[in-house]
């Protein structure tokens, strides 16, 4: 189905690019969400479109109601952010804890929350934060320097099982926080840290009750989770859902948002639905007011005139189908290459895993990631679609057909690829196979669920696997996957060069110069053949109709602050 004929349907969201500088105050932009951040309702039916402005999100709409949401594994881990690194998990917790910056998604800035204003050195090594006074978390514990102290040292424990959050805080750039006063607190950098205040937005870095975290020890994050923000935290119920509900003593909300005060919502439950056509079912029964869902759901919804979806460039990495380079039958750069040649981008973006989202993967950063959009300067080491060369290749490197397989010194050219069933689920596994097959190569499908996946891919113990990551600073990404030693770095590739430029784009006092480093980084990366960079994907939500001023965040996905539920 062609792209122009869902149009009417779906609400294309679209990322922005502004101009970017490490500066106080409110000046210091990202890839911004420029659509994604409706100011009311989006695409209902068949394209309705009707602007809701932020002025409307206060105490005069509905207010009450259940709201439901039907997600895949919501948690993954644990909702302690200090450990956790999962992105679903860091979404629902940002609606428990509140953070010291907020960014906003219509146009890139960083605004002040929990820190009303901050200064920053010259050298970019120390950040001096004035915190807001009056606030309090859910338990009663004042909100101060001392609970952003405790935060951040729980986080970079070095004791303790690093998560999202400790490369977050600058992994070994960070020196230590010290309370100033007591409304004051200074980090400190041994070197520059340029997205640190990008990164205090993330829902990873909301600051808990110092209280609470002590009391429950390891145990915190399962049995309860603490913060200052709009909603409370109930219950987790693992593999089941997790239910939050109103703080009607909330005075807060970013200023830049447009309202503060309590949410319209009494509860917002998020219910653990592994099976993607089970949740599109429970919004179509308003069971749920909002569920993800996959490509090949889309035609289900057309012609609905109870529901809308809404589709949102996915900010982060570009989804990847790495190698583990350590196979010996993966170090063969021929191998590499073959095995890019015979991927058909275009024609995989048509079959109904894709049904047409997305758009080819060109480097390890999607467009949406990437000042200006622009990879022209990386594109030279794209590999086409071409099976003839990649048969010819692999013939010239000794790998010759035995049978279906080829083989070479009784080696079979068959990966072990370990995924998540969901991937398997969503049929973006199976056709990667198919097109290896039309050149002699195969895969033997490894699935589990998130914890099996990511076990495999930290251990190592994967030939081939589907990866990405969500997030908006485009320096952690390539760190994550690319830099040496890094938990996520288990492709095998060791590359001085690369190491040294990820080191110096981390480094760089300003998000502008880290680009200097960045993009002959991604480069670099790409004439390894690491992996085929498979596609840049876009977020799929079915939404009721009857969920009003449905907010979307940073990384693009919904935060349901000021959302209502029409009676």
């Amino acid at each position: 189905m062609e792209r122009d004929t869902k149009a009417a349907s779906i609400e294309n969201r679209t990322f922005g690019m502004m101009s970017r500088r490490q500066l106080a105050g409110l000046s210091v932009m990202l890839p911004a969400l420029a659509a994604a951040l409706a100011n009311g309702s989006v695409a209902a039916g068949i394209g309705n479109r009707t602007a809701i402005s932020r002025a409307a999100m206060a105490q005069d709409v509905p207010q009450g109601g259940e709201l439901t949401v039907a997600y895949n594994n919501p948690v993954g881990d644990t909702l302690n952010q200090h450990r956790s690194s999962s992105t679903s998990s860091r979404m629902i917790s940002r609606h428990v804890l509140e953070n010291l910056t907020w960014v906003d998604p219509a146009n890139g800035s960083v605004n002040p929350w929990l820190a009303e204003s901050w200064e920053i050195s010259e050298d970019g090594l120390e950040y001096v934060f004035h915190l807001k006074q009056g606030v309090m978390f859910h338990d009663g514990t004042p909100f101060n320097a001392e609970a952003v102290k405790a935060n951040f040292d729980n986080t970079m424990d070095p004791e303790a099982r690093p998560g999202f959050t400790y490369g977050a805080m600058g992994a070994s750039a960070y020196a230590g926080t010290e309370v100033v006063d007591e409304f004051t607190v200074k980090v400190t950098f041994i070197s520059p840290h340029a997205a640190f205040l990008l990164f205090l937005s993330d829902g990873g870095t909301g600051i808990d009750s110092p209280t609470a975290m002590a009391e429950a020890g390891e145990d915190y994050g399962r049995t309860t989770l603490v913060g200052s923000g709009p909603f409370k935290f109930v219950e987790w119920i693992q593999g089941s859902h997790v239910t939050l509900e109103r703080n009607p003593d909330y005075t807060g909300g970013p200023a830049a948002f447009g309202f503060t005060g309590p949410t319209p919502l009494d509860r917002l439950i998020y219910r653990d639905v592994p099976e993607a056509n089970i949740r599109l079912q429970s919004v179509l029964a308003d069971e749920a007011q909002l569920a993800s869902i996959i490509p090949p759901n889309v035609p289900e919804v057309q012609g609905q005139d109870n529901v809308r979806v809404i589709a949102t460039p996915k900010a982060g990495t570009t989804r990847m189908y790495l190698f583990n380079m350590n196979s010996p039958k993966l170090s063969d750069m021929a191998v590499r290459k073959a095995i890019n040649m015979v991927v058909d981008k275009e024609a995989m973006l048509m079959l109904p895993g894709w049904a047409g989202f997305g758009r080819p993967g060109i480097a390890c950063l999607p467009s949406n990631m990437v000042p200006n959009g622009d990879l022209s300067s990386v594109e030279q080491y794209d590999i086409p679609y071409d099976l003839e060369g990649a048969r010819a290749l692999l013939d010239e490197a000794g790998w010759v057909l035995n049978g279906d397989i080829r083989e070479k010194d009784g080696v079979q050219l068959i990966f072990d690829m370990s995924v998540m069933q969901s991937d398997v689920d969503a049929g973006v596994i199976e056709p990667i196979d198919g097109f290896l097959r039309e050149a002699g190569m195969q895969l033997n499908i490894k699935a589990g669920d998130i914890n099996y996946w990511i076990d495999s891919f930290s251990n190592g113990d994967y030939e081939m696997t589907l990866m990405s990551d969500s997030g908006y600073v485009a320096v952690g990404m390539v760190q994550e996957f690319f830099r040496s030693g890094e938990p996520f770095a288990t492709t095998g590739l060791a590359n001085a060069e690369i190491d040294d430029l990820i080191d110096k784009a981390i480094g760089a006092p300003t998000i502008e110069e880290q680009w200097e480093y960045l993009m002959p980084c991604i480069g670099l990366i790409m004439q390894e053949v690491v992996g085929v960079m498979g596609w840049e994907s876009d977020n799929l939500d079915v939404a009721s109709n009857k969920l009003q001023q449905l907010a979307y965040n940073e990384i693009g996905f919904p935060w349901f602050y000021g959302a209502y539920l029409e009676q």
